[in-house]
C-alpha cells in the first residue's frame, strides 16, 4: 500500500502542478491561491522524490518536471524558495541514481548562465559545484576552491580555516585581499564585515597599533548606527594609553561633531563632558532627546534645562487636536515629572495653565485629570 500510495501521490502532484503552470502561463498576475497551491505541491513532491521504489517511468517524469522548474523564469524570479526546494529534490535524484555527470553539467550551465547576471545565483551554483566536487575528487575540489576565492563564501571559509589553525598571518592576508576585491565592487557591507574580522586578526597577533588605526578609520569611513559607532569608539579607546587619552580625545571631538548631532551627544555623554552636553541640550527642540541625555547632567545643570522642557511641552499641547494626542501629552508630562522630580512644581503650574486655557475641550480636560506624578 505504501508503494501504491506514493505512486498515486506523485502522479497527483505532477498532474496538479501541470494545471498550476497552465494558470501561471495564462495570467500576467498570479494570485496567492495559486502560489499557495504550488507551495503545497512542492511539499508533497518532496515526500516522494527520494523513493527509489517508484516505477522508472514515473521517476523520469518527476525528473523532467524538476528540470522544467529549474529553467522556468517565473520560479526563478517570483518563487525562489520553491525553485531552491526543487533544486534540492533534483540533487537527491541525481545522487540516488549516481548521475553525477548530469548534476555537474547542470551546475556548469548555471554558472555560465549567471556569470554576467545574477550575482546571487552565480555564487550559489559555484558553491554547489565545489560541494559536489568534494564528494567526487578532493584534488579537483581544492583547485576549484583556490580559483573561487573572489567569492565571499569561499573567502569566509578560508579565513575561518586559517583562524582555526592559528595561522593568523594567513588570516590577515586573506582578509586584506577580500577587502580590496569588495572595495573594487563597491560592496560596502562586505568591506565592513571583513574589517571586523581584520580587527580580530590584529588582536590575535598583538598588533595594537594596526588595530587602533583600523578602528579609527572604521568610525569615520562607514555609515553606522549610534550604538555601533560608540561600540567601535570604546574599542578604539582601549587601544590608547591612558596618559595619551586626553590629547586623543581633544583631536577626535571635532570629527565626532561633524558626523551628526546625535553622534556628538553620545560622544559627550560617553566622555562625561557635561558643560558641552548642557550647551547642546539648551538648543534642543526634541523632548525625547532631552529625556535621553539630560540624566547625564547634575541636578543643578538639569534645572537650567527646565525652560526648554516647558517650552516643548507647551508647544505640543497647543498643537494637539485629538484624544490620542492628549493622552500622549499626559504621558510625556508624567515621564518628565517622574524622571526629574525637581520639575514637578513647574509642571503642575503648566498643567493649571493648560486647564484654564482650554476649558471648552472636554476630552482634553478629562485626560488632564488623569495626570499623576
Amino acid at each position: 500500500m505504501d508503494k501504491q500510495s506514493d505512486e498515486i501521490l506523485a502522479q497527483g502532484v505532477l498532474a496538479l502542478w501541470a494545471e498550476a503552470d497552465n494558470c501561471i502561463a495564462k495570467n500576467d498576475y498570479v494570485d496567492e491561491d495559486i502560489q499557495d497551491c504550488v507551495d503545497n505541491l512542492s511539499y508533497f513532491l518532496g515526500k516522494v522524490v527520494s523513493n527509489r521504489r517508484l516505477p522508472e517511468n514515473l521517476q523520469m517524469q518527476i525528473a523532467a518536471h524538476l528540470d522544467n522548474i529549474l529553467v522556468n523564469p517565473y520560479y526563478i524570479d517570483y518563487m525562489d524558495y520553491i525553485y531552491s526546494d526543487c533544486y534540492d529534490y533534483r540533487t537527491i535524484m541525481w545522487a540516488n541514481q549516481a548521475k553525477y555527470d548530469e548534476w555537474l553539467d547542470f551546475l556548469n550551465t548555471q554558472i555560465q548562465k549567471y556569470q554576467n547576471g545574477s550575482t546571487y545565483y552565480y555564487e550559489k551554483y559555484t558553491l554547489e559545484k565545489w560541494k559536489l566536487l568534494k564528494t567526487l575528487n578532493a584534488n579537483e575540489a581544492d583547485d576549484f576552491f583556490e580559483k573561487s576565492m573572489n567569492f565571499p563564501a569561499f573567502r569566509d571559509m578560508a579565513i575561518e580555516n586559517a583562524e582555526k589553525e592559528g595561522n593568523y598571518p594567513l588570516m590577515e592576508a586573506l582578509i586584506k585581499q577580500g577587502i580590496v576585491l569588495a572595495e573594487e565592487k563597491q560592496k560596502r557591507g562586505i568591506v565592513a564585515d571583513l574589517q571586523r574580522k581584520l580587527v580580530q586578526a590584529y588582536d590575535k597577533q598583538g598588533k595594537i597599533k594596526e588595530k587602533s588605526q583600523l578602528l579609527y578609520e572604521m568610525m569615520f569611513v562607514t555609515m553606522l548606527f549610534d550604538d555601533e559607532l560608540m561600540s567601535l569608539y570604546r574599542e578604539w579607546k582601549q587601544t590608547i594609553a591612558p596618559e595619551n587619552w586626553e590629547r586623543e580625545c581633544k583631536k577626535i571631538a571635532p570629527k565626532m561633531k561633524k558626523l551628526s548631532r546625535r553622534n556628538y551627544l553620545c560622544f559627550l555623554r560617553e566622555e562625561c563632558r557635561q558643560p558641552e552636553l548642557l550647551e547642546m541640550l539648551k538648543q534642543s527642540k526634541s523632548l525625547s532627546e532631552l529625556l535621553e541625555f539630560a540624566p547625564s547632567l547634575t541636578e543643578h545643570q538639569v534645572l537650567v534645562l527646565l525652560p526648554q522642557f516647558v517650552q516643548i511641552l507647551r508647544w505640543e499641547i497647543e498643537h494637539a487636536g485629538s484624544r490620542a494626542a492628549y493622552q500622549d501629552w499626559v504621558a510625556n508630562m508624567q515621564n518628565v515629572g517622574r524622571q526629574f522630580p525637581v520639575f514637578q512644581k513647574d509642571l503642575m503650574e503648566l498643567l493649571e495653565t493648560v486647564k484654564a486655557k482650554f476649558p471648552r475641550k472636554p476630552a482634553l480636560q478629562e485626560e488632564l485629570g488623569k495626570l499623576k506624578f
